[in-house]
């Protein structure tokens, strides 16, 4: 069963330049491969020069190799909120992906939720994922350390889609 992955894009204000970063571009990229066939990977919240320009990216990208093992992708204008509202997708089906959160994502979260939203990060964290946090989505961790937001996407495919147990490591006290 193939499942949705959101990218909500919190890159740009009115003072961002109309074209994503390269490292956004190549990120983007690298989760349509990741995704795999079976899934679809949504970016929201883009300018329309900047979506445009993603556009051009994923569909040079993955035109160079087997389209086959790529995710179906769009790329909308607008956030989030508004693109559940127009698919009448319900919260409750939306795991938003929160280094915060209580519970850690586990393979039978496949069951509850359809959807997966990730926020783009900052290393260093600047929490925006709060943003997201306060519209309500039901939320999962996928333990305590930041991820890239493509590696985050291949973690939570691993164990949703795959059936893999997410291990959390955590360093030892001792010297």
């Amino acid at each position: 069963m193939g499942y949705t992955f959101v990218i909500e894009h919190m890159e740009e204000d009115e003072s961002t330049p109309a074209c994503l970063p390269p490292w956004v571009e190549l990120e983007y990229c690298h989760m349509i491969k990741l995704a795999g066939s079976s899934a679809s990977v949504r970016f929201t919240h883009l300018s329309a020069s900047a979506g445009s320009s993603l556009r051009s990216k994923l569909s040079s990208f993955s035109g160079k190799r087997d389209e086959h093992q790529f995710a179906g992708y769009v790329v909308h204008s607008v956030s989030i909120s508004e693109l559940l509202q127009q698919e009448n997708v319900p919260l409750s089906r939306v795991c938003l992906l929160d280094p915060k959160a209580e519970q850690a994502i586990e393979p039978g979260d496949k069951d509850e939720f359809g959807w997966f939203l990730f926020g783009v990060g900052d290393d260093p964290p600047r929490d925006r994922t709060s943003e997201l946090r306060r519209l309500g989505f039901p939320s999962r961790h996928l333990g305590p350390v930041q991820m890239t937001t493509d590696t985050a996407l291949a973690v939570t495919k691993r164990v949703i889609d795959d059936g893999g147990m997410l291990l959390i490591v955590f360093p030892s006290n001792s010297g």
